[in-house]
């Protein structure tokens, strides 16, 4: 009995190192093309907090909704490369089955206009969805970031 214990302890810690490390992959690939320049836009989708749903609003449903939904395409510098990297370098990402009502929307766009990476946050920053996979952050500045990126009055 104390084996088998043993074992599935074992088996809880892989699993929770392999979740772990699967989540930091998906920003560690945003973030190389960050550093190779490969990202060459950023759509960012806006939901206003007023709006209000029937059920929690999900990447799909912020990538269609209509107005008052809005939609900046922002070109990519440097100061903005260095804005969204330095977020990615202070969070941790933490696998959660809460299903997020999401506000924000970042889709990292390369020269052919090809959708390279996502990240999607609620309206405060605390939880969110990055590739498919809904996520609480550890670093809730994300929000503010934003703000600073866009340089547009997006509240």
């Amino acid at each position: 009995m104390k084996r088998m214990l043993n074992l599935l302890f074992l088996a809880l810690i892989f699993q929770t190192a392999y979740a772990q490390a699967g989540m930091s992959s998906g920003l560690k690939a945003l973030r190389n093309s960050l550093s190779e320049n490969a990202i060459t836009s950023v759509v960012v989708l806006r939901m206003p907090d007023e709006v209000t749903t029937r059920v929690a609003v999900t990447p799909q449903v912020l990538r269609e909704a209509p107005p008052p939904t809005r939609k900046y395409k922002v070109e990519m510098s440097h100061s903005r490369s260095t804005l969204i990297m330095q977020w990615m370098t202070q969070t941790r990402l933490t696998r959660t089955k809460r299903c997020p009502d999401l506000r924000w929307g970042l889709l990292f766009m390369d020269r052919d206009g090809k959708e390279v990476a996502s990240i999607f946050s609620d309206r405060f920053g605390q939880v969110g969805n990055v590739d498919g996979q809904n996520v609480e952050f550890s670093d809730t500045r994300l929000i503010d970031t934003i703000h600073r990126f866009v340089g547009a009055d997006t509240r």
